[in-house]
């Protein structure tokens, strides 16, 4: 069986995994591989089109406001109307933009800030930053960094758990045009359609590379725990399987609840994230494929039958 193939049949029942345990392991492991990138791409490209309206909706609405931006070697990130003028702008209810030029930005205001989602514009690039409840409770921020010069990008990462005090010093000390100072940058303006088009792009990104570690990383623990979980529960069965064929028989069983998991995510609601859909649909079907499987290699014997010698 080829690849759709296979996926077709492990979503249609389980008894097409009597055939599908003497499958070599490489094999199931790339048919796994496959599935993963092709669920990444997917999501990717049908969860940023929900957001390509909305993108371009809100970027135009903004570039009304500023006239556009213009990235120059000499004073970085300047906006078209006012370049000097600090501005702050509610773009829904979830989202804020700031523009704020030199070291104009106040940790007072970071305080003040009512979304949990927004954009810093700064001399040398843009802060994207969510409040980070889930791990350090409100009042913390999780911090992306965008610098425009191509050497100082290289060198920022991520920031977890930062304050406003935190979000304001690392603003300043790593965003912020010293006198002197120049950008290693193309110069240019950049219109709305031009900023949408690249937010898309980044979104997708974003999606694609979420997507795919999330649910190569999630099955990947899933098979190796059941897999051994099983291969010492099936120990005193008089035939069973090996360690190997126990993962790519695991492999098999997380199609059905990947693809799941990936639908759901269209429609899921507050209380029941992907992944836990993902491990519940994983283990109902797990039950369901090792039932059949050791029924096949040890059927129960009719308890009226006796065996005489």
């Amino acid at each position: 069986m080829g690849f759709f193939s296979t996926v077709f049949q492990v979503c249609s029942g389980t008894t097409v995994f009597i055939q599908l345990m003497e499958r070599r392991f490489l094999r199931a492991l790339f048919h796994f591989f496959l599935l993963v990138i092709l669920l990444a791409l997917i999501l990717a490209t049908a969860h940023s089109c929900i957001y390509v309206p909305s993108i371009r909706n809100i970027c135009n609405n903004l570039f009304e406001q500023i006239g556009g931006l213009r990235f120059s070697n000499v004073e970085g990130v300047r906006t078209v109307k006012t370049p000097l003028e600090k501005k702050s702008y509610l773009l829904n209810d979830r989202l804020r933009f700031d523009y704020c030029p030199g070291d104009t930005l106040k940790e007072e205001e970071i305080q003040k800030w009512s979304t949990p989602f927004g954009v810093l514009c700064l001399d040398r690039g843009f802060l994207f930053w969510a409040e980070n409840y889930a791990d350090t409770g409100k009042g913390k921020f999780l911090v992306i960094p965008m610098a425009m010069d191509f050497r100082q990008a290289r060198e920022e990462t991520f920031q977890s758990g930062l304050s406003g005090k935190e979000l304001r010093e690392y603003a300043e000390s790593r965003f912020t045009l010293k006198k002197g100072q120049t950008l290693s940058l193309p110069e240019r303006v950049e219109s709305a359609t031009g900023l949408s088009d690249q937010l898309i792009v980044a979104l997708w990104l974003v999606i694609f590379s979420g997507s795919f570690l999330g649910m190569f990383g999630l099955g990947f623990l899933m098979i190796f725990f059941f897999g051994v979980m099983q291969h010492f529960w099936s120990g005193l069965d008089e035939r069973k399987l090996t360690f190997s064929q126990i993962l790519v028989v695991l492999i098999y069983t997380s199609f059905p609840p990947m693809l799941i998991a990936a639908l759901y995510s269209f429609f899921m609601i507050p209380v029941l994230s992907p992944q836990m859909m993902f491990f519940i649909a994983f283990f109902i079907y797990y039950i369901a494929v090792f039932r059949k499987i050791r029924n096949s290699l040890n059927p129960p014997r009719d308890p009226d039958t006796n065996d005489y010698f």
